[in-house]
């Protein structure tokens, strides 16, 4: 598999960044050229005509797009005979509208418990249902002045309260799609933050891109006309609104600090301490009266746009200096989400826009759409380097030669092993050496030794199996421990011989090992130290050497085995 080149990864990334874009685009062309009002007209019946306003004490028709203008008192009421029973709706919040039946008040505007601005109104639904008609009903719908002296009466809906609550969800079908791959994205990215955590890798960027995903979805939601409609203007729905929007800004500071070297510079930290004072400051003067939410807002406003441009400005300084492929991904997903947010300020107040959230929406979806790839690069580098790290640690607790357990996982095995050991538990330690290998690397080489070494490592696994763990403690030194021995000594000596002597029948060099052993518990039931139960072992090794040695010049030849 070929390397790609730097300029494939940028074209890559650039390709990337184009696909994010171009998504936002046409979902950005989606909304704001009419999608959302063809499918509320496909489930709804828009009340077009028939209206009329009284004046000079007589009926004065109504016609769609006219300019009505307010009266001395600040308001218009127009009429409309209604003959048939469900629900009304339209966007009139911004007018503070109220809605009566034969002159019975069914709908009210109402915001006191949690002031909005005119941006926020522009969102909301109002809906009032139709009840106990007579032959005479007559819907009127008054409308206070907001500015402009004329009113441009807002189009009213009609059907079943089914229907009503189709189009509303349909509505902010784009916002709850949104909402829905945030939250995916967030598990996603809590499932790898998890996995990190237990593999002992420290990376606390999962975690905030988590919680930055969960306070923009939230915030989401409970900004839009649909939250408002269920909680019927809730003052609970409205301060978790406002909460998330001051709060999302503390993530997204405290993942670019924890990207690369950026945590150094002083700035980012000081964003992210001034979105916490702002939260702070801002409950407290809501708390004591001096001040609303909605009139503090272009505080925390302020700040996120001081607090992105920041936080963009130190991650280009990080890229250009280390011009890493996961810092590009992330660069353009804030480089979206800031441009989107930043543009969404501007439209919030320069032109009072009510799709200010959806630019913001956008932005984030092509947050999600990079991120996503940058998860999965962080994630396939962290399972590398957990690969890497569990080859690096076996390769330094194993003999390269046999593949057995080396020096120091013998120390520290039997450290464990004795400490995890109940009191009257008992275990064996033998120590084996390889009889003539000198003699061996003398007359047929290093590489036939070497091949002995190996054989023998063979004949240990196969003679003792998974009632031992064997080591070499290096040159021809080995060692077995057995933690809970079964039966008699002669049985694993039995084994040891018939596998030796199975290996020796087909090898020209043949193997002859000495082996020591030492019981862990003394004659009285004590455990031993370690120092006295290795030395024991290793003494009984080179006494069964010595003797050995000794039949084999009684016998005039060699001896092969145990």
């Amino acid at each position: 598999m070929k390397k790609l080149s730097g300029g494939s990864k940028r074209r890559g990334l650039q390709s990337l960044f184009v696909l994010a874009v171009a998504i936002a685009g046409l979902f950005m062309i989606f909304r704001l050229f009419g999608a959302d009002e063809q499918q509320t007209l496909n489930t709804l019946q828009k009340l077009d005509s028939g209206w009329y306003r009284m004046e000079d004490g007589g009926p004065v028709p109504v016609s769609e797009d006219e300019a009505i203008p307010f009266g001395e008192d600040g308001s218009v009421t127009v009429y409309r005979p209604v003959s048939s029973a469900g629900t009304i709706t339209t966007r009139a919040a911004l007018y503070r509208v109220r809605m009566y039946l034969d002159d019975v008040e069914i709908y009210c505007f109402d915001d006191s418990a949690f002031p909005c601005n005119d941006q926020m109104r522009s969102k909301i639904h109002c809906d009032a249902g139709l009840r106990n008609l007579t032959s005479g009903s007559v819907l009127s719908i008054t409308y206070f002045q907001n500015g402009p002296a004329e009113l441009e009466m807002p189009p009213v809906y009609f059907g079943t309260s089914g229907d009503v609550l189709l189009a509303h969800i349909t509505d902010e079908g784009f916002t709850l799609v949104l909402i829905s791959m945030m939250m995916l994205c967030a598990i996603a990215a809590m499932g790898v933050s998890i996995y990190l955590a237990l593999n002992h890798i420290l990376d606390n960027r999962f975690l905030d891109i988590t919680i930055f995903l969960i306070l923009c979805g939230v915030w989401c939601f409970c900004d839009s006309g649909l939250a408002r409609y269920f909680s019927h203007m809730s003052a609970g729905v409205e301060g978790i609104s406002f909460y998330c929007f001051m709060t999302l800004g503390i993530p997204f500071a405290r993942l670019v600090a924890n990207t690369g070297s950026i945590r150094k510079h002083a700035s980012v930290h000081i964003v992210t301490g001034s979105f916490f004072v702002n939260v702070v400051v801002q409950t407290i003067l809501w708390a004591l009266g001096v001040a609303d939410f909605i009139e503090m807002l272009p505080v925390t406003h302020v700040l996120l746009a001081a607090g992105i441009l920041v936080c963009v400005v130190q991650m280009y300084r990080e890229y250009r200096q280390t011009r890493g492929r996961q810092l590009a991904i992330l660069l353009a997903a804030f480089g979206i989400v800031g441009f989107s947010g930043t543009l969404a300020l501007v439209l919030y107040w320069m032109f009072a826009i009510s799709f200010y959230g959806v630019i913001f929406e956008l932005g984030i979806l092509g947050f999600i759409v990079l991120l996503m790839g940058y998860l999965c690069v962080e994630l396939v580098d962290s399972l590398r380097y957990k690969a890497e790290l569990q080859v690096y640690e076996r390769l330094s607790r194993e003999d390269s030669m046999t593949g057995l357990q080396n020096r120091r996982s013998f120390d520290e095995y039997l450290q464990t092993l004795v400490e995890a050991l109940e009191e009257d538990t008992d275990a064996e330690l033998l120590f084996l050496d390889m009889n003539d290998l000198k003699e061996v690397n003398d007359r047929y080489g290093h590489k036939a030794g070497d091949e002995l070494i190996i054989g023998a490592a063979q004949c240990l696994k196969e003679a003792f199996g998974a009632q031992a763990v064997c080591f070499r403690l290096g040159g021809d030194e080995f060692c077995v421990v057995i933690p809970l021995p079964k039966g008699e000594k002669a049985d694993w000596r039995n084994n040891l011989e018939k596998t030796l002597e199975r290996y020796n029948r087909s090898h020209r060099v043949r193997i002859s090992l000495a082996v020591g052993s030492s019981m862990l518990l003394d004659e009285n039931g004590y455990p031993k130290s370690l120092s006295d139960w290795k030395q024991e072992a290793d003494l009984q090794m080179y006494e069964g050497k010595k003797k050995m040695k000794q039949r084999m010049q009684g016998a005039g030849g060699k001896e092969y085995g145990v």
